[in-house]
């Protein structure tokens, strides 16, 4: 676990074809066997600049709504299986969702193939994708130091 363990922002992705602007994203894996990804889109349409935490009642319930149908945020424990002398991965990550912002996340599991780069500073995820099947999603994340 310790090959992953840390925090990494996103880089970027690839084979999202639903995505005309970048996301913005941390990832935190744990040396104990947790992750929390936080994931939230860079369209200024979906980002109300005068909602506030603090202060719910400023915005519509719409606004609201439209803030958290573009963002994702999920935590668990993961699984790591090191995959010896594969060509193109190092093995597979699978995330096992118990908090998620979105209720019907809670119990899946989120299956990343995963490489570690350039002395253990990028990490390389690959995924299937959801809405165009054969064509691979793959994300890019730099560590943060």
């Amino acid at each position: 676990m310790s090959l992953i363990a840390g925090a990494w922002t996103l880089i970027n992705s690839t084979g999202d074809i639903n995505n005309q602007y970048p996301e913005d994203a941390r990832l935190f894996y744990t040396r104990t066997g947790y992750v929390s990804a936080h994931i939230l889109q860079t369209n200024p349409a979906w980002r109300p600049p005068h909602l506030d935490i603090n202060k719910p009642d400023i915005g519509s319930d719409a606004d609201w709504a439209l803030l958290g149908k573009h963002n994702l945020a999920y935590s668990g424990p993961f699984d790591m299986t090191v995959l010896n002398g594969s060509e193109y991965d190092d093995g597979i990550l699978t995330h096992h969702l118990d908090v998620a912002n979105v209720p019907s996340l809670v119990g899946r599991r989120f299956v990343r193939n995963f490489t570690v780069m350039d002395g253990g500073k990028v990490l390389r995820l690959r995924r299937e994708n959801a809405t165009a099947p054969g064509v691979p999603v793959v994300i890019f994340w730099s560590r943060l130091e």
